[in-house]
């Protein structure tokens, strides 16, 4: 007969009721940690205060290309960057192209949102950032 190991954390049942994390909580948080404004981390992240303002009351996660422009206009650490991007339902592969993109743009402090995106057109991939 097959016996069941010994738990030495919570089962199931509670790791399901426990609250949910959500991306725009966490944002929130990162961008208090930062001493930044609303305002200064979306303009910096080159989203537009509408698009921010529907991820900051929604439930639904933002789009990847989002998640990469906000971890690099925060100036996150690649730490960080996994985190954001986990909250968010995402991982930061180290396989991809545009994520060893955003890796590298964290690792070598390029936080420029604009001139990050000027070099992934360049090497034709996608932009940081979105409507949403």
């Amino acid at each position: 007969r097959d016996r069941i190991p010994n738990q030495t954390g919570p089962d199931l049942e509670e790791i399901l009721q426990q609250d949910e994390f959500h991306f725009a909580d966490y944002l929130c948080k990162l961008i208090a940690e930062k001493g930044m404004k609303n305002s200064e981390a979306y303009s910096a992240a080159n989203i537009s205060k509408q698009a921010f303002s529907q991820i900051k009351y929604s439930k639904n996660p933002p789009l990847r290309s989002t998640v990469a422009a906000f971890a690099v206009a925060l100036h996150l650490s690649e730490a960080e960057a996994e985190r954001l991007f986990e909250s968010a339902g995402y991982s930061l592969s180290k396989t991809q192209k545009y994520d060893r993109a955003v890796r590298y743009f964290l690792r070598n402090h390029k936080y420029n949102v604009v001139e990050n995106n000027i070099v992934l057109d360049n090497f034709g991939l996608p932009q940081l950032g979105s409507n949403r």
